[in-house]
């Protein structure tokens, strides 16, 4: 009587991937990441069809791609994204208004999913993390709105989570704000009544002080933060301040 051994050997199937390729530090400056040798890569050993979808969570806010607004994808084996145009693609929906052309400095992290084409509550791949450290100005904080009277000086302070780590030259824009004009339009667009330029790297607070009589009582004033990390036009970096002198 002859007997048949039958030996189950484990199948090895692939299975569907996403991957986040980044360098652990990524410059600030939103268009040196086309620069940047990054990319996101989907494996899928069967077609799907999906949308991808995620959030780039940075010091103080949170980016996050709409789903009624990504493409459609169909991926049949593997699909190559550039993480530049993953950016981009951030960048187009949301962002703070007064950071046009940087991210804030810091640590930060994306994650990334793809879920149902028509359905965003299910996953077809879960959310896949990368952290990744931005090398540049941190979000700037301005210790008060309005600024502080001492005696016969008006000073404005402002401060970061951390040191930049990184020359850069910030400067306090002052500027008068006139009817109509929105306090961002003034602080950038306005011709600046005061302004002080301090260069610094490794410290985290700033203090700039003006003589009183520069300010006229009962005129609405603005005041900002911009910076220029190395040549690059300046740009506003904080929240805008408003203050009027009684």
């Amino acid at each position: 009587m002859r007997r048949w051994i039958l030996l189950l050997l484990p199948a090895t199937a692939w299975a569907q991937s996403l991957t986040i390729v980044l360098p652990d530090t990524v410059p600030a400056t939103l268009a040196a990441w086309h620069q940047i040798a990054g990319e996101i890569v989907v494996v899928a050993p069967e077609m799907l069809v999906a949308r991808m979808v995620g959030c780039i969570e940075l010091s103080s806010t949170t980016i996050c791609t709409p789903f009624e607004r990504q493409p459609v994808l169909v991926v049949a084996d593997t699909l190559r994204m550039p993480i530049a145009a993953v950016m981009a693609e951030f960048l187009l929906h949301t962002q703070p208004l007064y950071r046009s052309n940087r991210i804030p400095g810091g640590l930060g992290r994306m994650c990334m999913q793809l879920v149902d084409a028509n359905d965003s509550s299910r996953a077809i791949i879960s959310p896949v993390c990368r952290e990744f450290f931005v090398r540049g100005v941190p979000d700037v904080r301005l210790d008060s709105v309005a600024p502080f009277i001492e005696v016969d000086s008006v000073c404005f302070r402002w401060h970061v989570a951390i040191p930049v780590g990184v020359p850069t030259v910030f400067q306090l824009r002052i500027a008068e704000r006139r009817p109509g004009q929105s306090s961002w339009y003034a602080v950038v667009r306005s011709v600046p009544v005061a302004t002080c330029r301090i260069h610094s790297d490794r410290l985290s607070k700033w203090e700039c002080c003006f003589p009183l009589f520069l300010f006229r009582r009962g005129v609405e004033y603005v005041w900002g933060i911009f910076a220029d990390g190395g040549g690059s036009q300046e740009e506003l970096i904080s929240p805008v301040g408003e203050f009027v002198l009684r």
